[in-house]
């Protein structure tokens, strides 16, 4: 119990924290930003918990371990959800026109010329410069070190996937 106990009520900690964080003044860059906040709760907080006692019968070093381990997969779970719902996506766009529609739904023709005004394309670029992916030069955009490094991941995946095409 201790190890739910102590991931759970840290992980709602960094959650509230975000949340706050986020309605008061969104950072400059929304990717890292949440990483670094969560590292942060979880070096403080176990290491508060560690110090305290708080856990000392039940939270050994395994049950320190599962705790870490179980905040840890919240954690990447959550990032995970959040890079896809901060960002405005056609998926997104998609659900909130239909629920928007409601009862009396909405055709086909509409949701085109609704997603014709959207550029994804844009904000995906701001985001990646403001993010430290991406570099303006006079050539054009090229990939910054962090954006190679993880489009190298990407599409070393993709590969040992076979997928060939792109999107999806």
């Amino acid at each position: 119990m201790a190890v739910f106990l102590s991931a759970f009520g840290l992980f709602a900690v960094a959650l509230v924290v975000h949340l706050v964080w986020w309605r008061l003044k969104v950072p400059h860059r929304q990717s890292l930003t949440p990483v670094t906040l969560f590292l942060t709760i979880a070096v403080c907080g176990f290491a508060l918990i560690n110090a305290t006692d708080l856990f000392s019968v039940q939270l050994a070093v395994p049950g320190l371990l599962l705790a870490i381990l179980l905040f840890g997969s919240l954690c990447v779970l959550y990032l995970i959800l959040f890079s896809a719902l901060e960002a405005d996506s056609p998926s997104l766009t998609l659900v909130w026109l239909i629920a928007d529609a409601g009862r009396r739904g909405v055709h086909g023709d509409e949701l085109m010329r609704a997603m014709e005004q959207h550029s994804y394309v844009q904000n995906r670029i701001d985001q990646m410069i403001r993010d430290g992916m991406a570099v303006e030069t006079d050539a054009g955009l090229r990939l910054a070190s962090q954006g190679f490094w993880l489009s190298s991941l990407v599409l070393l995946y993709r590969k040992m996937l076979a997928r060939r095409h792109l999107g999806g």
